[in-house]
């Protein structure tokens, strides 16, 4: 039971990363502004830095969630067709897609965590 949560949470994870970046990935935020920087007017000081290169953390993490997600996608229609007489892809090929992309989403959730708890200790963000 706890492993299907867990992964459960991991495609929520990865849903939301694959919704962010259907509509692009956007260098500078929605809005323009990040913690009182405004990066559309060009008010901001180095004080922004840390606020501004948290925020490229995010999103650059949010595109990798973004490739493991369609990663176990793949690998679930490799599985579902995997069945079919003609025999042309491999179930335990699919399978490992399939955990090679958990494990690397598991990967990218840790090391944002990581990332961003340094960051907020830092700089205070």
């Amino acid at each position: 039971m706890l492993p299907a949560l867990a992964i459960f949470g991991l495609l929520l994870f990865g849903i939301r990363a694959a919704q962010t970046f259907a509509q692009g990935p956007m260098l500078i935020p929605e809005g323009g502004t990040i913690g009182g920087c405004s990066f559309i007017t060009g008010d901001f000081g180095f004080d922004c830095i840390p606020l501004y290169l948290s925020y490229l953390i995010r999103l650059a993490f949010g595109l990798a969630g973004g490739f493991a997600l369609f990663g176990v996608i793949q690998g679930g229609y490799e599985y579902g067709l995997s069945g079919l007489p003609a025999g042309i892809i491999d179930k335990e090929a699919a399978k490992k897609r399939i955990t090679n992309s958990i494990v690397g989403m598991v990967v990218v959730i840790l090391a944002f965590l990581i990332i961003d708890t340094i960051i907020s200790a830092m700089f205070a963000v």
